[in-house]
Protein backbone atom coordinates (compact mmCIF):
# COMPACT_ATOMS: atom_id res chain seq x y z
CA UNK A 1 0.00 0.00 0.00
CA UNK A 2 1.25 3.47 -0.89
CA UNK A 3 0.11 6.37 1.29
CA UNK A 4 0.74 10.06 0.67
CA UNK A 5 0.81 11.91 4.00
CA UNK A 6 0.20 15.68 3.89
CA UNK A 7 1.07 17.73 6.97
CA UNK A 8 1.25 21.53 7.48
CA UNK A 9 4.91 21.40 8.53
CA UNK A 10 7.69 18.88 8.18
CA UNK A 11 11.44 18.71 8.57
CA UNK A 12 13.53 20.81 8.76
CA UNK A 13 10.79 22.71 10.64
CA UNK A 14 10.34 21.28 14.14
CA UNK A 15 6.76 21.14 15.42
CA UNK A 16 4.36 18.79 17.15
CA UNK A 17 2.84 17.83 13.80
CA UNK A 18 6.31 17.18 12.38
CA UNK A 19 7.25 14.80 15.17
CA UNK A 20 3.89 13.00 15.17
CA UNK A 21 3.89 12.45 11.42
CA UNK A 22 7.52 11.32 11.40
CA UNK A 23 6.84 8.80 14.18
CA UNK A 24 3.71 7.44 12.50
CA UNK A 25 5.37 7.29 9.07
CA UNK A 26 8.36 5.36 10.45
CA UNK A 27 6.04 2.94 12.22
CA UNK A 28 4.02 2.37 9.05
CA UNK A 29 7.14 1.78 6.97
CA UNK A 30 8.23 -0.91 9.44
CA UNK A 31 4.91 -2.63 8.72
CA UNK A 32 5.46 -2.56 4.97
CA UNK A 33 3.40 0.52 4.12
CA UNK A 34 5.12 2.83 1.65
CA UNK A 35 4.75 6.40 2.90
CA UNK A 36 5.67 9.74 1.35
CA UNK A 37 5.43 12.80 3.60
CA UNK A 38 4.94 16.26 2.12
CA UNK A 39 3.56 19.70 3.01
CA UNK A 40 0.68 21.22 0.99
CA UNK A 41 3.17 23.41 -0.90
CA UNK A 42 4.99 20.28 -2.13
CA UNK A 43 1.84 18.60 -3.46
CA UNK A 44 1.83 17.55 -7.12
CA UNK A 45 -0.54 15.52 -9.27
CA UNK A 46 2.28 13.03 -9.86
CA UNK A 47 2.61 12.36 -6.13
CA UNK A 48 -1.15 11.93 -5.92
CA UNK A 49 -1.24 9.48 -8.82
CA UNK A 50 1.46 7.33 -7.22
CA UNK A 51 -0.57 6.92 -4.00
CA UNK A 52 -3.35 4.48 -3.19
CA UNK A 53 -4.59 6.65 -0.34
CA UNK A 54 -3.98 10.17 1.01
CA UNK A 55 -3.71 10.89 4.74
CA UNK A 56 -4.25 14.54 5.67
CA UNK A 57 -3.03 15.69 9.06
CA UNK A 58 -4.97 18.81 10.03
CA UNK A 59 -8.32 19.28 8.29
CA UNK A 60 -7.63 22.89 7.32
CA UNK A 61 -3.89 23.59 7.31
CA UNK A 62 -3.01 20.24 5.76
CA UNK A 63 -5.90 20.02 3.32
CA UNK A 64 -5.33 19.75 -0.43
CA UNK A 65 -8.22 18.89 -2.79
CA UNK A 66 -7.50 15.44 -4.14
CA UNK A 67 -9.20 12.93 -6.42
CA UNK A 68 -7.79 10.05 -4.39
CA UNK A 69 -9.64 8.64 -1.37
CA UNK A 70 -8.35 10.24 1.81
CA UNK A 71 -8.63 10.20 5.58
CA UNK A 72 -8.27 13.19 7.90
CA UNK A 73 -6.57 13.33 11.30
CA UNK A 74 -8.24 16.13 13.26
CA UNK A 75 -6.04 18.34 15.44
CA UNK A 76 -6.62 20.67 18.36
CA UNK A 77 -6.67 23.66 16.03
CA UNK A 78 -9.39 22.04 13.90
CA UNK A 79 -11.60 21.19 16.88
CA UNK A 80 -10.90 24.02 19.30
CA UNK A 81 -10.14 27.00 17.08
CA UNK A 82 -11.22 26.73 13.44
CA UNK A 83 -14.55 25.10 14.31
CA UNK A 84 -15.41 28.40 16.03
CA UNK A 85 -14.10 30.67 13.25
CA UNK A 86 -16.76 31.28 10.61
CA UNK A 87 -14.25 31.96 7.86
CA UNK A 88 -12.86 28.39 8.31
CA UNK A 89 -16.21 26.58 8.22
CA UNK A 90 -16.43 26.01 4.46
CA UNK A 91 -12.90 24.60 4.34
CA UNK A 92 -13.63 22.34 7.32
CA UNK A 93 -16.78 21.05 5.66
CA UNK A 94 -15.04 20.44 2.34
CA UNK A 95 -12.19 18.60 4.02
CA UNK A 96 -14.26 16.46 6.38
CA UNK A 97 -17.37 15.84 4.26
CA UNK A 98 -15.39 14.37 1.37
CA UNK A 99 -13.12 12.19 3.51
CA UNK A 100 -13.51 8.45 3.94
CA UNK A 101 -12.55 8.35 7.62
CA UNK A 102 -11.41 10.64 10.42
CA UNK A 103 -9.08 9.97 13.34
CA UNK A 104 -8.44 11.77 16.61
CA UNK A 105 -5.86 11.23 19.35
CA UNK A 106 -8.53 11.02 22.07
CA UNK A 107 -12.33 10.66 22.27
CA UNK A 108 -13.90 13.97 21.26
CA UNK A 109 -17.31 15.61 21.10
CA UNK A 110 -18.02 16.50 17.46
CA UNK A 111 -21.09 18.67 18.15
CA UNK A 112 -19.40 21.87 17.03
CA UNK A 113 -18.46 20.25 13.71
CA UNK A 114 -21.94 18.86 13.03
CA UNK A 115 -23.49 22.19 14.04
CA UNK A 116 -21.63 23.96 11.22
CA UNK A 117 -22.66 21.36 8.64
CA UNK A 118 -19.90 18.76 8.75
CA UNK A 119 -21.10 15.29 7.78
CA UNK A 120 -18.86 12.97 9.71
CA UNK A 121 -17.53 9.76 8.15
CA UNK A 122 -16.53 6.78 10.34
CA UNK A 123 -14.22 7.76 13.18
CA UNK A 124 -11.38 6.02 15.02
CA UNK A 125 -9.52 7.19 18.13
CA UNK A 126 -5.80 6.34 17.93
CA UNK A 127 -3.76 7.32 21.00
CA UNK A 128 -0.25 8.65 20.47
CA UNK A 129 2.79 6.52 21.21
CA UNK A 130 6.01 7.78 22.77
CA UNK A 131 9.42 7.42 21.13
CA UNK A 132 12.16 9.00 23.20
CA UNK A 133 15.62 7.53 22.61
CA UNK A 134 17.83 7.91 25.67
CA UNK A 135 20.39 10.71 25.48
CA UNK A 136 23.24 11.88 27.70
CA UNK A 137 23.24 15.36 26.13
CA UNK A 138 23.86 18.01 28.84
CA UNK A 139 20.99 20.47 28.41
CA UNK A 140 21.94 22.76 31.30
CA UNK A 141 25.49 23.16 30.02
CA UNK A 142 24.33 23.64 26.43
CA UNK A 143 21.97 26.49 27.40
CA UNK A 144 24.16 27.79 30.24
CA UNK A 145 21.51 27.17 32.92
CA UNK A 146 22.78 27.45 36.53
CA UNK A 147 22.61 24.15 38.41
CA UNK A 148 20.88 25.79 41.37
CA UNK A 149 18.01 27.11 39.22
CA UNK A 150 14.63 25.40 39.05
CA UNK A 151 14.28 24.54 35.37
CA UNK A 152 10.82 24.97 33.86
CA UNK A 153 10.42 23.41 30.42
CA UNK A 154 7.84 24.61 27.91
CA UNK A 155 7.90 22.84 24.56
CA UNK A 156 5.96 25.06 22.18
CA UNK A 157 6.39 27.32 19.20
CA UNK A 158 6.38 31.02 19.94
CA UNK A 159 2.89 31.80 18.71
CA UNK A 160 -0.27 33.18 20.28
CA UNK A 161 -2.19 29.92 20.70
CA UNK A 162 0.67 28.44 22.79
CA UNK A 163 0.59 31.51 25.08
CA UNK A 164 4.18 31.49 26.40
CA UNK A 165 3.54 34.96 27.82
CA UNK A 166 1.21 33.42 30.42
CA UNK A 167 4.04 31.17 31.65
CA UNK A 168 6.47 34.10 31.82
CA UNK A 169 3.98 36.25 33.75
CA UNK A 170 3.14 33.47 36.24
CA UNK A 171 6.80 32.64 36.96
CA UNK A 172 7.96 36.26 37.17
CA UNK A 173 8.03 36.47 40.95
CA UNK A 174 9.84 33.18 41.57
CA UNK A 175 13.54 33.26 42.46
CA UNK A 176 16.36 31.15 41.04
CA UNK A 177 14.45 29.90 38.01
CA UNK A 178 14.96 29.42 34.30
CA UNK A 179 12.21 28.97 31.75
CA UNK A 180 13.46 27.02 28.74
CA UNK A 181 11.12 27.28 25.76
CA UNK A 182 11.92 24.84 22.97
CA UNK A 183 10.26 25.67 19.67
CA UNK A 184 10.29 27.69 16.48
CA UNK A 185 9.69 31.45 16.64
CA UNK A 186 6.56 32.13 14.57
CA UNK A 187 5.63 35.49 16.11
CA UNK A 188 8.52 37.92 16.57
CA UNK A 189 6.36 40.46 18.41
CA UNK A 190 5.43 37.83 20.99
CA UNK A 191 9.08 36.75 21.12
CA UNK A 192 10.06 40.27 22.15
CA UNK A 193 7.31 40.38 24.79
CA UNK A 194 8.56 37.29 26.60
CA UNK A 195 12.24 38.27 26.69
CA UNK A 196 13.65 38.13 30.21
CA UNK A 197 17.17 37.33 31.52
CA UNK A 198 15.79 34.05 32.89
CA UNK A 199 13.88 33.02 29.73
CA UNK A 200 15.70 31.01 27.07
CA UNK A 201 14.18 30.31 23.66
CA UNK A 202 15.94 27.59 21.71
CA UNK A 203 15.62 24.39 19.72
CA UNK A 204 16.78 20.80 20.12
CA UNK A 205 16.49 17.86 17.73
CA UNK A 206 14.17 15.05 18.79
CA UNK A 207 17.19 12.86 19.60
CA UNK A 208 17.97 15.14 22.58
CA UNK A 209 14.43 15.56 23.93
CA UNK A 210 14.92 12.73 26.44
CA UNK A 211 17.77 14.77 27.91
CA UNK A 212 15.59 17.90 28.00
CA UNK A 213 12.96 16.14 30.10
CA UNK A 214 15.65 14.61 32.31
CA UNK A 215 17.10 18.06 33.01
CA UNK A 216 13.74 19.73 33.68
CA UNK A 217 12.32 20.06 37.17
CA UNK A 218 8.84 21.00 35.97
CA UNK A 219 7.20 20.73 32.53
CA UNK A 220 4.50 23.23 31.55
CA UNK A 221 1.82 23.47 28.90
CA UNK A 222 0.04 26.84 28.69
CA UNK A 223 -1.74 26.44 25.35
CA UNK A 224 -5.20 27.81 24.60
CA UNK A 225 -5.80 24.79 22.34
CA UNK A 226 -4.39 21.26 22.41
CA UNK A 227 -5.00 17.73 21.22
CA UNK A 228 -2.88 15.35 23.28
CA UNK A 229 0.34 17.33 22.82
CA UNK A 230 3.47 15.24 22.36
CA UNK A 231 5.22 17.22 25.09
CA UNK A 232 2.48 16.47 27.62
CA UNK A 233 2.42 12.75 26.88
CA UNK A 234 6.21 12.56 26.88
CA UNK A 235 6.44 14.37 30.22
CA UNK A 236 4.01 11.86 31.73
CA UNK A 237 5.99 9.00 30.18
CA UNK A 238 9.15 10.44 31.79
CA UNK A 239 7.27 10.84 35.12
CA UNK A 240 8.05 14.55 35.44
CA UNK A 241 6.21 17.15 37.46
CA UNK A 242 3.72 18.44 34.88
CA UNK A 243 1.18 21.26 34.93
CA UNK A 244 -1.10 22.06 31.99
CA UNK A 245 -3.80 24.51 30.98
CA UNK A 246 -7.28 23.11 31.57
CA UNK A 247 -8.36 22.97 27.92
CA UNK A 248 -10.23 20.14 26.12
CA UNK A 249 -7.11 18.55 24.62
CA UNK A 250 -5.49 18.21 28.06
CA UNK A 251 -8.29 16.33 29.83
CA UNK A 252 -6.23 13.12 29.93
CA UNK A 253 -3.95 14.82 32.49
CA UNK A 254 -4.96 14.33 36.17
CA UNK A 255 -7.21 17.12 37.42
CA UNK A 256 -4.78 18.23 40.15
CA UNK A 257 -2.29 19.07 37.39
CA UNK A 258 -4.62 21.26 35.32
CA UNK A 259 -5.06 24.99 35.92
CA UNK A 260 -7.46 27.60 34.60
CA UNK A 261 -5.88 30.28 32.44
CA UNK A 262 -6.42 33.09 34.94
CA UNK A 263 -3.93 35.31 36.73
CA UNK A 264 -2.20 33.55 39.60
CA UNK A 265 -3.57 30.06 38.88
CA UNK A 266 -0.29 28.50 37.75
CA UNK A 267 1.72 30.27 40.43
CA UNK A 268 -0.64 28.90 43.10
CA UNK A 269 -0.61 25.30 41.82
CA UNK A 270 3.21 25.37 41.91
CA UNK A 271 3.17 25.99 45.67
CA UNK A 272 2.60 22.28 46.36
CA UNK A 273 3.90 19.58 44.05
CA UNK A 274 1.65 16.48 44.12
CA UNK A 275 3.09 12.95 44.02
CA UNK A 276 3.75 11.69 40.52
CA UNK A 277 1.30 8.96 39.59
CA UNK A 278 0.00 9.18 36.04
CA UNK A 279 -0.95 5.52 35.76
CA UNK A 280 -1.78 3.70 32.56
CA UNK A 281 0.43 2.48 29.76
CA UNK A 282 1.51 4.22 26.59
CA UNK A 283 1.03 2.45 23.25
CA UNK A 284 4.12 1.40 21.37
CA UNK A 285 5.05 2.94 18.04
CA UNK A 286 4.17 -0.37 16.39
CA UNK A 287 0.72 -0.47 18.00
CA UNK A 288 0.04 3.11 16.90
CA UNK A 289 1.13 2.34 13.33
CA UNK A 290 -0.95 -0.85 13.22
CA UNK A 291 -4.02 1.17 14.19
CA UNK A 292 -3.49 3.56 11.28
CA UNK A 293 -2.79 0.67 8.91
CA UNK A 294 -6.05 -0.95 10.00
CA UNK A 295 -7.93 2.25 9.13
CA UNK A 296 -6.23 2.40 5.72
CA UNK A 297 -7.11 -1.22 4.98
CA UNK A 298 -10.72 -0.71 6.09
CA UNK A 299 -11.09 2.29 3.78
CA UNK A 300 -9.58 0.45 0.81
CA UNK A 301 -11.79 -2.62 1.39
CA UNK A 302 -14.89 -0.43 1.64
CA UNK A 303 -14.06 1.33 -1.61
CA UNK A 304 -13.36 -1.99 -3.34
CA UNK A 305 -16.67 -3.37 -2.13
CA UNK A 306 -18.55 -0.27 -3.31
CA UNK A 307 -16.92 -0.48 -6.73
CA UNK A 308 -17.87 -4.15 -7.04
CA UNK A 309 -21.53 -3.48 -6.27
Amino acid sequence: MRVLIITPKYYPTISGNTESVARISQGLQALGVQTTVITPAQYTKELEENADLVHIFHATKGYVPTRKPYIVSLTGTDMNVHAFQEDKHELLKESINNSQHITTYEPRDFTQLTDIGCILPPHTTIPKSVTLPESTFDVRTHFNIPKEHTLFLLIAAIREVKDPLYAVTELEQLENKTLLILGEVHDETLHQQIKRPWVIVGKLPHEHMYAAYEAADIVLNTSDSESCANAVIEAMFMEKQLFVADVPGNQHVPKNRRFEKVQGALAKILETLPPINYGGKFPTQEAEARAYKKVYEHVMRSLSHSAAT
